[in-house]
């Protein structure tokens, strides 16, 4: 199945090579990103503000990341068949 962006149509393996390329780059610049805002602010706060702070940056990096795996996965068929244990069935 092929998905079409304007005028252009990306193969299935084009599109998981360059959301994989896209991650790789969100990865490295979000915790470049992170440990520069915690160096900068975080300097003398108390070892429980540190603990927060990379629990919730260390989280959050997943959000983009989810759109670029949705986006890798392709458009959804309308109405797909599925196999189960009781026979065909739309899903």
């Amino acid at each position: 199945m092929r998905s079409r962006i304007g005028d252009y149509v990306l193969a299935p393996r084009l599109r998981s090579f360059i959301g994989t390329i896209l991650i790789i780059i969100l990865v490295i610049v979000y915790a470049l990103a992170a440990t520069t805002v915690a160096t900068l602010l975080l300097a003398t706060s108390p070892w429980w503000v540190h603990f927060l702070y990379f629990l919730f940056s260390g989280l959050l990096w997943i959000l983009p990341a989810m759109l670029i795996i949705k986006w890798m996965a392709g458009p959804k068929a309308s109405v797909r068949k599925s196999k189960s244990v009781f026979g065909e069935h739309d899903a």
